[in-house]
């Protein structure tokens, strides 16, 4: 049986967070998610940036500062718009045995 740790749910839930409050601040910036579920291990958000872009908002490169430091891995991809982000928590699932 798998049990959401949480530990990893938490950090997961802060990266969201900063990634909206991204979203919000930059309207030309987008927001995708790839929540917690079982058939998958690990969690992600993603933040597609245009290009070329220039962040003089403190709070905004806080933020993408916040996401780079707490999540396990950071991919990058060019896409049509600019370049993407997707900041990833790993092993989210516990897996505790079931009773005979």
């Amino acid at each position: 049986m798998k049990i959401l740790n949480p530990a990893a749910a938490s950090r997961f839930n802060n990266l969201r967070e900063a990634a909206q409050r991204i979203d919000r601040m930059l309207i030309p910036v987008r927001l995708l998610e790839q929540p917690p579920h079982e058939a998958r291990p690990n969690a992600s958000v993603a933040l597609e940036f245009p290009t070329p872009m220039v962040i003089l908002n403190s709070t905004v490169r806080q933020a993408l500062s916040f996401l780079f430091a707490q999540c396990d891995t950071v991919q990058t991809d060019k896409t049509e718009r600019g370049i993407c982000f997707t900041f990833t928590v790993s092993d989210l699932w516990l897996t505790k045995e079931e009773p005979k």
